[in-house]
Parts: C-alpha cells; structure tokens; sequence
C-alpha cells in the first residue's frame, strides 16, 4: 500500500495563498451565519408569553414559572395568573447541581477530592464492585453517574420519607442498587441512588444535615430565600401538582421523598433567576466565594478518564450535563428534573449571557419547546465567539480497527432488558472517511468525519470511536457499546424467533386439541403433553404482560409490595424453568405412543426451541422475580 507524507512546510508555501483566501471564507462564511442567527425574526415579550401560554395550554399544565436573565438582569418573566414570583415549585432532580456544588464546596476546603475512593471516605457503606482493585468508585463516578450503581430499585421508588430518618437511614434504603454492573467510568448509567450517597457524605464530612449545609453555603450566600428542601418545610406553602392520567388531568399528593440530595430542592422563579446569573457572572462567582471559579469551569467538563482519553465532548460532568437548544442547537449547560406533579429544567451559557428555567406543576411533561423558543429569541449568536475551522493537522483514526459488530451495555436495573438485548446490536462499516452505521431492523445512518475519532450524522447526534482497557468501544450519544461475534447474535436471534414462532404454533395447536375433545376422547392424552410442553412459554410470556401492564409509574404499588400481581410474576417467573422439565419427561415418557414422525419431529422442535427460550430468560435474571424486594 502507497503511503503519504504530509510535510507541513512545503504544502504552506505551496499553497499559503490558497489557504488565505480559504480561511477568509470560512470566517465571512461564519459571520454570516452568526448575522443570520442574530437576525432571526424576534418576538416581542407579549408574543413570546402568548406562545408560551399557547404551548402551556396544548399539554394542559396548571401553572409554571419562567425566567430568561443575563448576568445583571432578568429579560424575561412569565407572569402566570393567579400567581408569584414566590411561588414553590418542586425542583426534582435539579437539586443534583446543588449537591455537586457542596461537594465541589468541600473540595475547595481541601477536605474531600475527586478521586477519592469510596470505600475509604465511607467503608461503612457496603458495595459491590468486582473491579475495585483496578477501577475503584471514585466521589467523581457518583456525581458523574458513572459508578455502575444501578437507578432506584421498584421497592425502593414506592417508599415514603420518614421525618425521623437520617442520611446513613436514607442509604440503606437504596442498598441493593449498589452494585458495579461495569468497570467505574466507562458507562454512563443515571443513578439516583449514586447521589444519595453523595448527600450522606455532604453529612459525615461537614457534620451538620445536608439540607443545613446547602441552606448556609449555598442557598444564603446566593440570596435564595425562598428555597429549601422539602422535609424542611410546610407542605401547603409548595404549589399544587398534578399527573396526567389516563387522559384526565388529576392532583396528586405533595412530592415526599427518600434522599433529598438527588431530588428534594424546592425553589421558585425568582430564586432560580439568582441561581443561573451566579453561573454566568463571573464577578459574582468571584465576589460569593462560594466555589472558586476554576471548579465552577470544572463542573462544566467532563471528569471521567475514559471520556477524557477518548476526546468525547458532550456528556454528563459534574452535576449537570450538555444540552442543545434552538434552531442552531446551541450548546448549554443545565439539568432537568421531574417528581410527583412538577417538570423542570434549568439552562445557562456563559458566552452567551443567557440563563433559562422553567417549571411546571404537571408531572413528566417536556419543556423542550418552551426552550426552544425562548432561546431562539434571547440568544445573541453574535457575542459568541466559536470556531468551526478544522485543525489541518487532524489526523482521521484507523476505522477499519473499529469495524465490526456492536452490542449496547444494559441500561441501569433494567429487569426486562432480555426483551430489548436483541435489538441493541449494531453494524459499523467504513465508507471513505465516514461511517456507516445499521442498527437491528433499521435503516443504514452515515455518520460523517469531524474529528480524529468523532463522527456526526446530520441531527447532531455523534459518534466516539474509543478505547478502553485494550478494547475497541463505541460512545454513541452517551450510550456504549461493546464488540459482540455476529454468529452468536445471529444464532441468538434466530432461536428466539424460532420459540417465539413455535410457542405460538403449538399454541393454536393446542386451542385445537381442546375443540376436537369433543368428538373424540383420545386427543385428550396428546392435549394434556401439548399442554406440558407449552405451559413454559405461557409462564414466560404471562409475567412480562403483567410486569409491563403494571410498570408505569402510577401503577408501582402493585409490583413494589406484595400484590396479587408481584406474587403472579414471582410464581410464573419461579415455576417456568420447573415445568419445562416436567414437560421434557413428559414427552420422553410418551415419545413411544407418538405414531406420525411429522409429530414427533413437531414436539422435539417445540420443546428444544422452548428450552432454549427459558436458558434465555434465566440467563438474563427472569427468575423467581421478587419485586416486593427488589
């Protein structure tokens, strides 16, 4: 194979003129589009808020709060009827920042650090990780969700706070989501659990209550006087809240919940104004002392190794995370948050001068359009300084390295992912110096080179050839895939559609054999084999019927305590593997009465293919399923 040089010397001489001119042209090319962006049609602050009104209407929601500001004022109020500025709002998983923000607080004291370990800030807090002796949980994979914990457990979720109980009682009750399911900070898998522990250590190494701590460094400091938490205060001073359910627009009880340090922070307008201009005023930052400006601009990068070795620039850092808004998908920082009966958001960009947050008293509702609005009409592009040249000297990485097959790692205590593992597999090929990318049943996506090992398709959405510990990795859209052999995923699926087909023969061969009864008594002995030989099927297919039909999240109570329903899924989840056996001596014992060969081969294809379904379902943890302790 020919191999080129590129000397960087002679090609600026040979083309300097070239390049000039090229450079002229990407930077006219670039103020055009910032003109463009600075002069998109602007709505007056009437028609904004009637837009708005207009978009709150369409979902139904009650009541919100809105608040655009710069870094010394405030653009935009959304003056809602029959409201204040002082109305409470249940903030969620907002209160994520404000935990960062303590726990960055302590490490400006020099009294924790990032890389501490876990097991040795807290030892008394027992966790399960198989790679601690290489890659220990460190305080930065809890604020970067990337400690391999598990989210909130179902049993876990539907437990109500006790007024009594105190931050060591609050992370005991999350104790078996903590378990590394990979090496720390390679995946990013959300875990509420993760910051709960974050709050306990807030407690241990200031020695006051977290709520207290962040009520004296954070919340006064910053003149957010009417913030707390939401064990701190009356129920009746936060707004009422509401859910959509089953079409019908309905209150429900004020949000109480378990580890306030991932989702307790109740605050309103006015405050969340003064919290987002401390994130763009720099002179304040500087003035409040309330973190050093240098670890404010680290909140706002990524933190893990794997991310840092692999270039990836988008992602969750500390505390908040990348997200993109308005036509141009400008890039901000900020966090969501959604409890029982409230939806929020908050979003900032320093270079900017622009600050957003909004909350709704309606419960998992998106504000994504209202952001979109307000962004397109408050961004001024024109401030922002950005280049979009590429580096000459980049160098496009060896592709061909990563091209191969790809599987997803499992999201955080998915129970059913044996459900969706098949379909979370893709191909990656080369074309020239782009991607292509074919996921299981779906159409061929072409991501195009930006950047050393970055690629991007044409929504955005981007792609990270990576590696770690030796292996080839996709980070794709925060999402990471491993290298699978295509022959096992082929034989796997291949199989499971041959259950999936042969179940549902058998079946109707079954509901036959029940009818001819009837007129003759002799296919009753063949029903009841056929019977025996299905019934595993039946028990798989029955229990995750129920567990879908009762996981929304206003049907929790019934899987998350001991229910008619948690009990059916134990039981079907407990006896499936038990029946195929019998089924199996079943028709071993009856293989001799079976005359036709065609039928024989009919039971012994059903039954293989149906074992190979249970092996399957167990495999994945389908098994003896107590939700009530789970």
């Amino acid at each position: 194979m020919k191999t080129m040089f590129f000397n960087k010397e002679i090609f600026i001489k040979k083309y300097h003129f070239f390049i000039i001119v090229l450079f002229c042209f990407i930077f006219s090319s670039k103020a055009q589009q910032n003109d463009s962006n600075a002069n998109l049609p602007q709505l007056s602050n009437e028609e904004i808020r009637d837009s708005i009104f207009t978009l709150l209407k369409s979902t139904r929601t009650p009541n919100a709060f809105i608040t655009v500001v710069k870094k010394d004022s405030v653009l935009f109020d959304l003056d809602f009827p029959n409201s204040s500025e002082n109305e409470k709002f249940a903030l969620g998983s907002i209160s994520k920042t404000f935990t960062a923000l303590a726990i960055l607080k302590l490490v400006d004291e020099k009294k924790l650090s990032l890389e501490d370990h876990l097991n040795e800030i807290a030892p008394e807090i027992d966790f399960d990780n198989k790679w601690e002796s290489t890659h220990p949980v460190k305080i930065k994979h809890l604020l970067t969700h990337r400690s391999g914990f598990d989210d909130i457990h179902i049993s876990s979720l539907i437990q109500k706070r006790n007024l009594k109980m105190n931050a060591s009682d609050e992370v005991k009750t999350f104790k078996n989501s903590y378990v590394s399911n990979w090496q720390p900070g390679l995946v990013h898998s959300y875990s509420n659990p993760g910051y709960v522990i974050l709050g306990y250590i807030i407690e241990k190494i200031s020695g006051i209550s977290y709520q207290e701590f962040i009520k004296n460094e954070i919340l006064i400091p910053l003149e957010m006087h009417n913030s707390d938490y939401l064990s701190r205060i009356n129920t009746s001073e936060i707004i009422q809240g509401f859910q959509i359910r089953k079409n019908v627009v309905e209150n429900v009880s004020n949000p109480k919940m378990i580890g306030e340090s991932a989702g307790g922070l109740v605050s309103t307008q006015r405050d969340m104004a003064k919290f987002l201009q401390f994130f763009i005023n720099k002179s304040k930052q500087d003035s409040l002392n309330i973190i050093s400006s240098s670890l404010i601009a680290k909140m706002q990068t990524l933190q893990s190794e794997f991310e840092i070795f692999n270039n990836i620039n988008s992602g969750y850092s500390l505390g908040m995370y990348d997200r993109y808004f308005g036509a141009d998908k400008s890039n901000f920082k900020g966090h969501n948050g959604s409890i029982d009966g409230f939806s929020s958001d908050f979003i900032f960009n320093p270079e900017l001068n622009l600050g957003i947050a909004v909350s709704r008293n309606l419960f998992q509702t998106s504000n994504s359009k209202i952001l979109n609005l307000l962004v397109d009409n408050f961004a001024k592009y024109d401030t922002l300084i950005e280049s979009n040249q590429k580096d000459l000297e980049t160098k496009l990485i060896n592709i061909d390295e990563w091209a191969g097959s790809y599987k997803m790692l499992n999201g955080n205590n998915e129970l059913i992912h044996f459900i969706n593992a098949p379909a979370h597999i893709l191909k990656l090929t080369k074309s020239g110096q782009n991607i292509l990318v074919k996921r299981f049943l779906g159409n061929t996506e072409v991501y195009e080179w930006v950047k050393e090992n970055h690629f991007q398709d044409k929504h955005g959405r981007s792609i990270f050839l990576c590696e770690f510990d030796g292996e080839k990795i996709l980070s794709l859209n925060e999402d990471t895939l491993v290298k699978t052999t295509p022959f096992f995923h082929y034989s796997n699926l291949f199989f499971l559609a041959l259950s999936l087909i042969t179940g549902i023969f058998l079946t109707i061969v079954f509901l036959i054999q029940l009818v001819s009864i009837f007129f003759n008594t002799k296919a009753k002995k063949l029903s009841y084999l056929t019977f025996l030989v299905i019934l595993p099927f039946w028990l798989i297919v029955a229990s995750v019927i129920l567990y879908l039909s009762n996981s929304t999240y206003h049907d929790l109570d019934n899987l998350g305590n001991i229910s008619l329903t948690s009990a059916a899924i134990f039981t079907f989840t407990l006896f499936y593997p038990l029946v195929l056996v019998l089924g199996g001596f079943s028709l071993f014992k009856k293989w001799g009465t079976l005359k036709k060969s065609i039928i024989k081969i009919g039971y012994i294809i059903t039954f293989f293919s149906i074992s190979y379904l249970v092996f399957y379902c167990v495999t994945y943890g389908w098994f003896a399923i107590r939700l009530w302790n789970y």
